[in-house]
């Protein structure tokens, strides 16, 4: 059984479709992981600062 050319066309449209798909999903995480990445960064170069505070406070 032979698959027309207009079926041919339509799954490979589908295919296309959801390849897009896994591509948007993809960007968006990598974009999450960089904006969580940037986050620890930040939180990691206020720990010693909170340390300080937290030590001034206590004394």
């Amino acid at each position: 059984m032979q698959v027309s050319a207009a079926a041919r066309s339509a799954l490979f449209k589908r295919a296309l479709l959801n390849l897009a798909a896994i591509a948007a999903v993809t960007a968006i995480f990598a974009l999450k992981e960089a904006e969580w990445e940037k986050r620890a960064v930040i939180e990691q170069s206020h720990a010693p600062k909170l340390a300080e505070a937290r030590a001034d406070l206590d004394s």
